[in-house]
């Protein structure tokens, strides 16, 4: 389905940083001028999604249901969507719904995950008072489909946000004015900071954002 606006679809682990990232590009753009909204899986389960478990089927529902939604939204905004998305079936179904999105993998080791763990879940899983839980019990398929991979063990938050506007603005993404009044104008800013970055790791910028913002395997 095409859409006006683009659909940022973060996917990782819990604890990984999808939330932090989405927030934070959300209020880089907002202080732009340039629409945007954010869903987020705790928000949509409180709502829309209430009536379903964490089950296979009930999740690959909540991803269904929200990529629906996604899809309605960016007939008018720029739409970051942050769920975990465990499974390549539950991918199938999102690009089914929504084929131009970017898929943003955020990347952490499990280990990671359970040393921030800022709602205590991963504690409850390994004491075994959660069940089916991603990374614990239950299983996150490594994607191999993602448009960008964000290594957040790895990475600042300032420089994964920079290669996901780069990464969207190779593909035409925010590249054009949406007023002449409301510019992005985020362009130069991007450049410069990676120009910066990339000089002092001996990088060109190209090399910076492969580096940085690796896409990923494919196949």
């Amino acid at each position: 389905m095409a859409t006006k606006y683009p659909v940022l679809w973060f996917m990782g682990l819990s604890a990984a940083g999808k939330s932090t990232l989405s927030a934070n590009l959300e209020d880089r753009l907002a202080a732009l001028g340039w629409p945007v909204t954010r869903l987020d899986a705790d928000e949509l389960r409180q709502g829309l999604n209430q009536g379903l478990g964490y089950s296979e089927s009930d999740r690959e529902e909540n991803i269904r249901r929200a990529a629906h939604v996604a899809s309605l939204l960016a007939d008018h905004t720029t739409v970051l969507a942050a769920f975990i998305t465990p499974y390549a079936k539950m991918r199938e179904i999102f690009r089914h719904i929504l084929p131009d999105a970017v898929l943003i993998y955020v990347k952490c080791p499990v280990e990671e995950c359970v040393r921030r763990d800022p709602k205590g879940l991963y504690q409850r899983a390994l004491s075994g008072s959660l069940n089916t839980f991603t990374g614990i019990s239950d299983a996150f398929e490594e994607p191999r489909d993602a448009d960008l991979t964000i290594d957040t063990s790895q990475t600042s938050i300032e420089q994964a946000l920079d290669a996901i506007v780069g990464h969207c603005q190779l593909r035409g993404i925010w590249s054009e004015p949406l007023t002449p009044e409301v510019h992005l104008n985020m362009s130069g800013e991007v450049l410069a900071r990676m120009q910066a970055q990339a000089a002092s790791s001996g990088m060109s910028v190209e090399e910076y954002l492969i580096k940085v913002g690796d896409p990923g395997p494919r196949g």
